[in-house]
């Protein structure tokens, strides 16, 4: 979450501090003299879970190590697949005996930070879903569906840049909405009998839309409070990974389960896209290019095993570690400021609990 004082603030200027200010919070700038932009795409197609298809087009066509990562596990998971839906178009039914569907809702606390300029802190809730085929004794292939919904508080600083002086900034109740599609391939052995050890790979997306437009910025000024409107803007964040994890769990007495997860987010890219023009129609929107960073996640699984369905409550983290961007030149009305933005480097951690199904 970012909020920048361009231009615009001519009008707080003559109520406030009569200076400009701007953000160090998020999008750090300064003087350059070349001109070079990330070209932008046309493509603003925009899909019914909200993420544009054109940034995570961007973020694996500018991934050269994307190629071929995609092509070995779309040719897997496709042939995995493709037997449970001709079973289903076939009109047989499902095998008993296997579980395929998950469903669960979560509850979870979350919080971004970049290091000395800011932090976003609140919570989210929402909904897991899954379907596993299993087309051997050994081979599992597994879609999962994540999306959830909040609202975090922002807490950083803005700048004036006349004197170089910092104040303290705040903005309550930003919209928050997550969605995350994967494609896991698994291998390993499992069973009712004993403990089971699965290893995993498989191709990830996280979508995060961070909206603070049209809300009220709060900024102590000299022991002041001032309150600001329409400061706030739009954020998108787009990652493409690769998760490696490995799942292992013990059957025990009565039917019960216990299983952990660990897993690893090799990072493939990413892309940030914010809306400056919220704040004022005459900024660009920038698209800030990300290369490197990781993630992690674990959870630990109690379950309760039955013949149609197993009941499970699973604590989770979810943490991402990601590197500062490339630059982008900003513009007003398509002229060149001498200014540019670039993503801080940040982290997000999120930690929470979610109740659930499998049938």
């Amino acid at each position: 979450m970012k909020i920048r004082f361009w231009s615009f603030v001519n009008f707080v200027i003559s109520l406030a501090l009569n200076s400009k200010f701007e953000s160090r919070n998020s999008k750090q700038t300064k003087k350059i003299r070349n001109e070079n932009r990330l070209e932008n795409s046309d493509f603003e197609f925009v899909s019914c879970f909200g993420f544009r298809i054109s940034d995570l087009a961007h973020c694996l066509r500018t991934t050269p190590k994307f190629i071929t990562t995609l092509a070995f596990f779309w040719a897997m998971t496709s042939a995995s697949f493709l037997p449970a839906f001709a079973a289903f178009g076939a009109g047989e039914g499902l095998d008993e005996e296997a579980k395929k569907w998950e469903v669960s809702l979560f509850e979870s606390g979350i919080k971004y930070k970049e290091p000395g300029l800011m932090q976003e802190k609140g919570s989210l809730m929402g909904f897991d879903l899954c379907y596993t085929n299993s087309f051997s004794d050994r081979y599992d292939a597994r879609l999962e569906v994540r999306s959830g919904w909040g609202k975090v508080d922002y807490d950083g600083h803005v700048q004036d840049l006349t004197t170089g002086t910092t104040y303290p900034a705040t903005t309550e109740d930003v919209d928050d909405n997550l969605i995350e599609i994967r494609g896991i391939w698994e291998y390993g052995s499992a069973g009712k009998e004993g403990g089971f050890w699965q290893p995993y790979f498989g191709l990830g997306y996280r979508y995060l839309n961070d909206d603070s437009s049209n809300m009220p910025t709060t900024v102590i000024i000299n022991d002041q409070t001032v309150s600001i409107d329409d400061l706030g803007y739009q954020r998108e964040a787009n990652y493409v990974y690769l998760p490696l994890g490995v799942n292992c769990g013990l059957n025990i007495e009565s039917n019960w389960l216990i299983g952990l997860k660990a897993e690893y987010d090799l990072f493939l890219g990413g892309l940030q896209r914010s809306h400056m023009s919220d704040v004022d129609p005459g900024w660009n929107d920038t698209h800030n290019k990300q290369n490197s960073g990781y993630g992690l996640r674990g959870s630990v699984r109690i379950a309760k095993l039955d013949e149609m369905q197993d009941w499970f409550a699973e604590p989770y983290l979810i943490y991402w570690n990601i590197k500062k961007s490339n630059n982008t030149d900003d513009t007003y009305y398509g002229s060149h400021t001498g200014w540019i933005s670039w993503e801080p480097k940040n982290n997000s951690t999120e930690w929470g609990v979610k109740l659930g199904v499998k049938f």
